[in-house]
């Protein structure tokens, strides 16, 4: 019976079936096996099975270190999908929106651009307002004045219409017609649609923080 717990151990991916031990093969062995005794066996490797041993890709996370690895060891899986954690991570929030008549402050914006005097409209911004308006980023209040004068300068009027406008508190949300004339009577009169978000500041809410905003585009 000893020989019965003399095992050979066996690699992680072998097959190991079990055979006679060698001392235990005696000539008498089909005697025992009439007999009811017990053979004693060993194990013999036979074959080895194959399994993947590409590595697993993973997305490594700034908040999570794999231990006994360094931060950009990406060769072990992680407990959750970095899609998982961005989700997770995302803010949420809920606004009640009002649909109001447009303010007197966002008029006169408009009114500052449309008669191209750049004027005391733009105080509806903090000193370091963003905006970013279709390919354009702008980053401060002058920033946003100079770029807007030089694009009216390169040779149209234009006359801004707001015709839909709602109040988040937070966040005002508004759309209209921009009517685009051009100084050359040559060339047609455009009405690009133009749709905006105005992001207000926290400290002063009476202020624009962040201007994202598109126009047009006045041709196909």
């Amino acid at each position: 019976m000893q020989a019965l717990f003399q095992p050979k151990i066996a690699f992680w991916n072998q097959c190991v079936p079990a055979e006679a031990a060698p001392e235990h093969q005696a000539d008498d062995a089909d005697g025992r096996a009439q007999r009811g005794e017990i053979q004693p066996m060993k194990l013999r490797t036979t074959g080895v099975i194959n399994r993947h041993h590409q590595p697993v890709e993973i997305h490594k996370l700034d908040d999570q270190t794999i231990a006994g690895h360094q931060s950009d060891d990406r060769q072990a899986p992680l407990s959750r999908s970095a899609e998982q954690h961005k989700k997770r991570n995302q803010e949420t929030a809920t606004l009640a929106f009002a649909k109001t008549p447009p303010p007197e402050w966002l008029l006169a914006f408009w009114k500052e651009i449309d008669d191209k005097t750049f004027g005391q409209g733009f105080d509806c911004f903090v000193e370091d307002a963003t905006c970013r308006l279709g390919v354009a980023e702008w980053n401060g209040r002058e920033k946003i004045r100079e770029n807007l004068r030089a694009f009216i300068d390169t040779g149209f009027t234009a006359l801004h219409e707001v015709t839909e406008y709602w109040d988040g508190g937070s966040l005002k949300v508004f759309r209209g017609i921009v009517t685009m004339k051009p100084d050359d009577g040559s060339k047609p009169t455009v009405k690009p649609v133009m749709t905006h978000f105005f992001y207000m500041d926290e400290a002063d809410p009476s202020k624009v923080r962040s201007w994202i905003g598109s126009v047009g585009p006045a041709a196909f």
